[in-house]
């Protein structure tokens, strides 16, 4: 990608009023070398610190993207890996799909967020058991 980012910022429009800022010019060189149209960028299966396992388990439960994962959040999505006795599931796939949606490497979380993740993890599990659905 660094030859193609590199090759999208030489062929830069010749317009005076040009983005120069990394942030405005990525989404320009992005979608020069057609990764957006593809939707590559946000596939669960081409992120960083989600291995291609959890990727594809996470694909079993019908989340392919990254939006998908951000729709559904990463405690539910959690819990119905757990539903579906995904085989090895701890809870570093929690901390791993909640660093894809913050950007971060899930050994970096800090431990005031996985305290939050894991505080919201017994909320909705004891919901569930009082209505009747042991998880």
């Amino acid at each position: 990608m660094t030859g193609t980012a590199a090759r999208g910022r030489r062929q830069r429009p010749a317009n005076a009023r040009a983005a120069a800022d990394p942030d405005v010019l990525r989404p320009l060189v992005w979608d020069r070398c057609g990764a957006i149209r593809r939707g590559t960028h946000t596939r669960l299966g081409n992120l960083r610190h989600l291995d291609r396992r959890t990727a594809g388990h996470l694909a079993g439960i019908g989340l392919h993207t990254l939006d998908d994962l951000a729709y559904v959040g990463p405690v539910n999505a959690y819990l119905r890996l757990e539903e579906t006795q995904t085989p090895g599931l701890t809870l570093d796939v929690l901390w791993a799909m909640d660093g894809a949606l913050s950007g971060t490497d899930p050994r970096e979380l800090p431990a005031g967020r996985r305290n939050e993740l894991l505080g919201e993890l017994r909320r909705v599990k004891g919901r569930l058991v009082r209505r009747g659905r042991r998880r």
